[in-house]
């Protein structure tokens, strides 16, 4: 890798995860990447993750630990002060696959940096580290992420210039489960050009106490989806949906059954 490579920030944000922050940190400093920007915007944990934190401070570019406003006020404060090229998020009971970095730097490169989003693959994880499922997406499609509930894209394998935050804003605060979609979703109505890499990047720890599997918060992210789509005009139209899924099995399906037979 060549010393032109893009450089990537990545903002953790974080509040009482010591059971998994280590390793999400880890995940992130073990990519050996020449030109990284480790930020992380603790939230004034009580648990011991500021002890982890600063056994890491001399590799950690930038962090804090204070009050906040919640999680998406948390990543916009890392926003904020990165100076990557590349910028993305990773939550603090997430994490990156080895060599993401490399196959995002390598794409940026061979595209001359054209593109402002770059984004690959993802996985389910457990408690332990262990593969649930692997997501393989698509080339990025509109459709998918106006007509579907699964987004085809996942912030824990997406990279996008911060140039973006100048043109459409940063995230929605006043959404605190599915501000990502939001994201993406406002990004792509703003005609950002997306880059898919086939690769797995990143994984999603999925476990009882989590938001993602927690029966309150699945509502509120429902209720979050519907509202943005509403605030959109974005209507429901199951031959869109139907055209889109087609357009992923033809995408997908070859990868899906590589990865069974392998």
């Amino acid at each position: 890798m060549t010393k032109d490579v893009p450089k990537i920030s990545v903002i953790i944000p974080s509040y009482n995860q010591v059971e998994f922050i280590e390793e999400t940190i880890l995940s992130i400093l073990n990519q050996e990447y020449t030109s990284l920007e480790l930020i992380i915007m603790d939230g004034g944990s009580t648990d011991k993750s500021v002890e982890v934190i600063k056994k890491y401070e001399d590799r950690i570019a930038h962090w804090v630990s204070e009050s906040d406003n919640g999680q998406t006020h948390a990543i916009n404060k890392g926003f904020r002060v990165a100076t990557g090229d590349l910028v993305c998020w990773m939550n603090s009971d997430d994490i990156f696959l080895p060599e993401a970095f490399k196959q995002i730097s390598e794409a940026y490169l061979k595209t001359s940096g054209s593109y402002e989003v770059y984004f690959g693959d993802k996985s389910n994880i457990d408690k332990a580290g262990n593969t649930i499922k692997t997501y393989f997406y698509p080339p990025f499609c509109g459709w998918g992420i106006k007509y579907t509930t699964n987004m085809n894209i996942s912030n824990q394998a997406c990279f996008w210039k911060p140039s973006l935050f100048e043109k459409v804003g940063y995230l929605d605060e006043s959404i605190q489960f599915a501000m990502d979609y939001e994201w993406f979703l406002r990004i792509y109505l703003h005609g950002a050009k997306f880059k898919k890499i086939n690769g797995v990047l990143g994984a999603l720890r999925m476990y009882d106490e989590n938001k993602s599997s927690l029966e309150e918060w699945i509502k509120i992210k429902f209720e979050n989806l519907h509202t943005i789509k509403e605030n959109n005009y974005i209507g429901y139209s199951p031959i869109k949906k139907a055209l889109f899924y087609a357009y992923k099995a033809f995408f997908v399906g070859p990868r899906i059954i590589r990865s069974i037979f392998k």
